[in-house]
């Protein structure tokens, strides 16, 4: 090549730069007018957790309440596809209600009502020298995301496993810590379009993923309700431990076993109002079960009646409730069981997770 072409060329090069640079300058305006906070746009969830049908210890949120987040890259379960944010992987990113005044409001529709409720990053990340909410921000380059949650939040918990261990004697307040529940997202609140950039807003079901067994213990022949107040129930040869895993929603019931000590409710728990015409109403969160080929075997004593143990084979759904109606008689004890369910329709209210 001569050098007056080589001359030409680098002419002709410095010539089109300027061009090629305000191009690429007026796309980038372009885009970051259409997504705010120089590209960086925060995920936006909504949960469909029916206040009326909800955690096994209670009707609603509470304040305080966290849930675990994950976001992939869509149509995968596989941990390398997990997005980031920034410096940080969008791995068991926690959001917590919040109390702040405002952000509440009562609705309802389709026979239901439901509050809608603000979560909030719950922790903050390093970036540069200042401290910032450890929030989801969508991918930049417009890829769609499937969204993953699960409660309650646990800090050691990965994208393949979360450890779950119940209470052999369980207490209201424990109950709130293994009340497993998942959701997963992978379209917009309109239903239709993939979550991305331009469609910021993920609906998230929650389910329940254990099985919920409610003992209502009654007087029959032969005893008084004064007889009961010393009674103690229990489930022998339950499940005590599993491990969960977030991006496949599954259970893996571990091998340890134990003897079950349900709660006794008392008035203004919710279940509560299911005691009917039996004097005393317990619950107990087991592990699911799939087939009735193994045996539950529900022990009644007291120190003032013999003791009862009912042993029969019966499958505990998770998501669902079966309710124990025991009566205790002189000849023996009455038992009756039904299954209802406990988890809820894709059809219920959505209540809101959202960025502020």
């Amino acid at each position: 090549m001569k050098a007056n072409d080589r001359t030409l060329i680098v002419a002709l090069a410095a010539m089109l730069l300027p061009a090629l640079t305000a191009c690429q300058h007026d796309k980038l305006i372009e885009r970051e007018q259409s997504t705010p906070t120089a590209l960086q746009v925060p995920l936006q969830l909504t949960s469909g957790i029916l206040s009326t049908v909800t955690r096994a210890y209670d009707s609603s949120w509470e304040t305080g309440d966290e849930i675990g987040v994950f976001t992939v890259k869509a149509g995968s379960t596989n941990t390398a596809d997990i997005t980031r944010s920034g410096t940080y992987e969008d791995a068991n990113i926690c959001y917590k209600l919040s109390d702040h005044a405002g952000e509440t409001a009562t609705a309802s529709g389709g026979g239901y009502s439901y509050n809608y409720q603000s979560f909030s990053p719950a922790d903050k990340v390093t970036i540069g020298a200042q401290q910032e909410d450890k929030k989801i921000y969508l991918p930049i380059d417009g890829s769609d995301v499937d969204v993953y949650a699960y409660y309650p939040y646990d800090s050691e918990a990965t994208a393949s496993a979360k450890t779950i261990t119940l209470e052999t004697d369980q207490t209201l307040a424990g109950q709130k810590t293994y009340d497993l529940m998942s959701a997963k997202a992978d379209k917009c609140d309109d239903g239709n379009n993939p979550i991305n950039l331009d469609h910021t807003a993920a609906r998230l079901l929650f389910r329940h993923e254990l099985s919920k067994v409610l003992i209502k213990v009654k007087a029959g022949k032969g005893y008084s309700n004064a007889d009961l107040a010393n009674v103690a129930v229990e489930l022998q040869g339950q499940a005590t431990t599993a491990t969960f895993h977030p991006l496949t929603r599954t259970l893996d019931v571990g091998e340890a076993t134990g003897t079950i000590t349900p709660y006794k409710l008392i008035t203004g728990d919710p279940d509560y109002s299911k005691l009917g015409d039996s004097y005393y109403i317990y619950r107990a969160l087991v592990m699911p079960t799939t087939t009735a080929s193994g045996s539950v075997i529900i022990t009644v004593g007291s120190t003032t009646t013999a003791s009862f143990s009912y042993s029969f084979p019966q499958a505990l759904p998770a998501g669902y409730e079966t309710v124990f109606t025991l009566t205790l008689q002189a000849t023996g004890m009455i038992v009756t069981a039904a299954i209802t369910p406990w988890s809820e329709s894709s059809s219920v209210p959505e209540t809101p997770l959202y960025e502020q």
